[in-house]
């Protein structure tokens, strides 16, 4: 299907002044674009960080021990102890006090602190 409006619009787009100039033009626009997004980002990174819940998780479980007797009907048999263990999961808060200038952490040290680690 031919359309002469759009076309024309089409072709007065790219044929349009100096074209090295337009493309340094719209370098220009899109890296300065970048910046704002990217400095964007990085201000709510550091408000997230300073509003960031802190959940501290200790959890100490301990399974049963399961008693086995060679012979059940003797009273003095030998027995077979098996002792299923312990579990013990804690967390370790990377979190940064509210006092602390977020200004003066880099990007990476923001990554590493978003989030915490269980150990």
């Amino acid at each position: 299907v031919y359309s002469r409006p759009f076309l024309e619009t089409m072709a007065q787009f790219f044929l349009t002044g100096n074209k090295k100039q337009s493309v340094e033009e719209l370098e220009s626009a899109a890296y300065a674009r970048f910046e704002e997004l990217q400095q964007a980002t990085t201000n709510q990174l550091k408000v997230a960080l300073r509003e960031k819940k802190i959940v501290d998780i200790m959890i100490d479980i301990h399974a049963p021990n399961i008693i086995i007797p060679e012979d059940v009907q003797l009273a003095d048999s030998t027995l077979v102890v098996v002792d299923l263990g312990r579990l013990t999961i804690q967390s370790q808060s990377k979190s940064i006090n509210r006092e602390t200038n977020t200004n003066k952490i880099d990007e990476m040290s923001f990554e590493i602190m978003a989030y915490d680690k269980l150990i």
